[in-house]
């Protein structure tokens, strides 16, 4: 598996970051200056369909965020793999091994092409030490995420 490989996002495209930020549910309704400097902090990867995005079990080292294309988000358990999701533009993922310092829960798979805005780990987390409605909003968003992952499970 090759290794997603993220560049800067260059001066000229950070308003479309911005403008994008503002529709995602994790950052809507934050003060514009605040959303400049989150958007200067994100790097972004353009991916062909069939690229392995996170593998499931590994370490977590960068939140995404989806700005185009679909991607499938994969489970192996008892030696079988399912699809458990999707994710299209304006979805977040990656939060989970980073909030609770584990490993990944999933494989996110590219479907189509697509492009991904990276965050670090370390800027991540920087960012919800010092934005605490960020951290609520992420927490939220991985509760959700356990309870539509429980009821697949179930059925």
């Amino acid at each position: 598996m090759a290794e997603v490989q993220d560049h800067t996002i260059v001066a000229s495209r950070l308003s479309q970051v911005r403008t994008a930020l503002e529709r995602i549910e994790v950052f809507a309704d934050f003060p514009g200056p605040l959303l400049d400097e989150l958007a200067s902090e994100f790097r972004y990867a353009e991916l062909e369909p069939g690229t392995v995005v996170v593998t499931q079990g590994t370490t977590g080292d960068r939140f995404f965020v989806v700005a185009s294309g679909e991607l499938e988000v994969l489970v192996v358990s008892d030696g079988v793999e399912s699809r458990v999701g999707t994710l299209a533009g304006g979805d977040v993922f990656g939060e989970t091994a980073l909030l609770e310092n584990s490993p990944r829960t999933a494989t996110v798979r590219t479907i189509t092409v697509a492009t991904l805005w990276t965050l670090t780990k370390e800027a991540f987390q920087a960012w919800l030490s010092r934005v605490p409605e960020l951290r609520n909003r992420v927490d939220e968003v991985v509760r959700r995420r356990e309870i539509a992952t429980a009821f697949m499970t179930l059925q």
